[in-house]
């Protein structure tokens, strides 16, 4: 006769659950009755729930088994019969090896082994022989591979044993050790040649297939070299291979199994330097007044060993290549309005003074300004964590001011917020849903709002717009414009006014804006709302400057939206206007939004 006895906490321990969970069991035999006990957590309540199977004759037994098994389970105090782990662990089963492979000679490295079953006691053997392992979790172990396992070329059963009660082992999966390690080939040399008589160098070397015991040599001869990755190498050139004019050939080796030597670089070593020659800089130009920045000088015939000069005097040079040059300029030289002569200098022997570019120091802009601008636009569009711009080198204390347009399928109005790479708020000022289906096919409506960020630390900042929840969204537009010359708190008014069926013509798009004060920067963005035809971009209104066209969402040249800006000097309405060009039966709707920023 068979006794199960399950050992449940009271329902009262376990408001949340619908059965008592089960935990551990143990089956002993009392006078021909084989009992089967199951526990849960004990408590200092419990409830006990006994299953007694025999045949009618044995009643009686019945009953005093239902008393040996209350006895057993200990009804929730005193001492306790210790009880196994119910169950049989899992038969281990493997899915992938982390990494699959290596190169015969490699060093020793942890191999990842991902599957099912795997538990604490689970080992991973490597030929039968176990690994020192690590159990992350039931689908993952890792486990320490030394490097005479690998040290010849072949192949290695990989499995995973897990003992009893129930276990077993993994079907093998293989690892192999391969034969080769991979033909370097090599790209470039920096730097590509020195003068005679130079200090020692060091030579950076790029190209594919480096190893770790990768060589670079020079003329055949083995120098001290530094493995950086699989596509840079490091090595010292000694002044003694340095000290006549000529040439040496430059090549990488790997050893065996497989590798071999590369192709051919030759570095030269020049009699005298070469005369440098200028071709262009970035930037061009900079405020007066600004802060320190980093000079790019693009030309040819530099060496390691010269200087960019401004106004004759050497700047922090940093070599590139024999084709550029960085150097660090100092905010002292552009306190002042006017231009620099940037010359190269390589020095003697031979060597000389390139011919001069001219770096303008342009006079400080006083007041509010759009220093600059950047704008995504797709269709389709995409998933909406991609719907951002990054403004470069913001200065401290602008205004960032973000202006954006998305559909809205089947009257849903997702909440929409813009954030940036930094820590910066950005307050919605207005936004617009055009309830008006599209004249597309599809049912939906456009929205078009706007924000702004004040008083901003300097930096790089990537612009984000994004609805909550997060959807695919046709039709979407995103503009930011960085505001400087502007006070911390800057905001002097903001409107968004739709408007319909606007025929072409001047000044008949516009947007009010009400200024307290009696200075600033009125900035607007007019938007012809998608219709069944491609849309023309309106243009710059009377009295403004235009900033350009935004939004092409097909690429074909034909912008949606246009932003213009006008400095003001009185308090009181603005408005901001734009000439629409678009018309034929079915004229558009515009949006646009204004904001003034002083």
């Amino acid at each position: 006769m068979i006794a199960n006895v399950t050992k449940f906490e009271s329902p009262n321990y376990f408001p949340n659950a619908a059965v008592a969970p089960p935990a551990h069991t143990m089956r002993k035999e009392y006078g021909g009755i084989d009992v089967a006990l199951s526990e849960g957590s004990r408590t200092a309540e419990s409830a006990i729930l006994v299953h007694i199977s025999a045949t009618p004759i044995f009643k009686g037994l019945r009953l005093a088994a239902f008393g040996l098994a209350l006895a057993l389970c200990g009804c929730g105090s005193g001492t306790k019969t210790e009880m196994n782990s119910g169950g049989s662990n899992p038969v281990p089963s493997i899915s992938s090896l982390t990494p699959a492979s290596e190169a015969a000679g490699s060093s020793a490295f942890t191999l990842s082994v991902s599957g099912t079953g795997f538990i604490a006691a689970s080992t991973v053997n490597w030929n039968g022989a176990a690994l020192t392992t690590t159990f992350v979790g039931a689908t993952q172990l890792t486990a320490s591979v030394p490097a005479d396992d690998i040290a010849s070329v072949g192949s290695a059963g990989i499995t995973v044993f897990s003992p009893g009660p129930g276990g077993g082992t993994a079907a093998a999966a293989t690892f192999t050790i391969d034969a080769n390690n991979p033909l370097p080939s090599l790209t470039t040399l920096s730097p590509a040649s020195v003068v005679s008589g130079s200090a020692a160098v060091t030579l950076t070397v790029s190209g594919v297939g480096f190893v770790s015991a990768s060589t670079v040599n020079w003329n055949g001869a083995a120098l001290a070299t530094s493995y950086v990755n699989a596509v840079q190498l490091t090595a010292v050139i000694p002044a003694t291979d340095l000290a006549s004019a000529g040439s040496a050939s430059v090549t990488v080796v790997s050893p065996v199994p497989g590798g071999g030597t590369s192709n051919v670089l030759m570095f030269t070593i020049n009699s005298s330097n070469p005369m440098p020659s200028i071709a262009s800089l970035s930037p061009t130009s900079a405020a007066s007044g600004g802060p320190a920045f980093t000079l790019t000088v693009s030309g040819s015939n530099f060496v390691n060993t010269s200087t960019v000069n401004w106004n004759g005097a050497a700047l922090v040079t940093s070599y590139v290549s024999a084709a550029q040059l960085t150097a660090s300029v100092p905010a002292g030289n552009i306190a002042s309005a006017g231009t620099a002569g940037i010359t190269v200098f390589n020095p003697a022997p031979g060597g000389g003074t390139s011919g001069t570019a001219t770096f303008t120091v342009n006079a400080a802009i006083t007041g509010a300004y759009i220093r600059q601008s950047a704008q995504y636009s797709a269709y389709p569009g995409d998933n909406s964590s991609g719907w951002n711009v990054t403004l470069r080198g913001v200065q401290p204390g602008s205004t960032i001011y973000v202006v954006g347009t998305w559909p809205n399928f089947t009257d849903n109005y997702p909440t929409m917020a813009v954030t940036d790479s930094g820590s910066n708020t950005y307050r919605l000022l207005d936004r617009h849903d055009d309830r008006t289906t599209l004249q597309l096919g599809i049912q939906g409506t456009q929205s078009m709002g706007h924000w702004y960020a004040a008083n901003v630390g300097g930096g790089d900042y990537t612009i984000n717009m994004a609805p909550m929840p997060q959807t695919f969204e046709d039709w979407v537009g995103i503009v930011a414009f960085e505001v400087a010359g502007v006070s911390s708190t800057p905001l002097d008014g903001h409107a968004l006014n739709p408007q319909t069926g606007i025929a072409p013509g001047m000044n008949t798009v516009i947007a009010t804006v009400t200024s307290t004060k009696s200075s600033g920067i009125l900035i607007a963005v007019t938007f012809d709302d998608i219709d069944a035809t491609a849309p023309t971009q309106p243009l710059a209104g009377s009295a403004f400057t235009g900033v350009g066209p935004l939004w092409d969402f097909t690429h074909a040249g034909n912008p949606a939206a246009y932003a213009e800006y006008a400095i003001i000097a009185t308090s009181g309405p603005h408005t901001a206007t734009f000439s629409p060009q678009e018309g034929g039966s079915e004229y558009p709707d515009y949006m646009t939004c204004a904001a003034i920023f002083q």
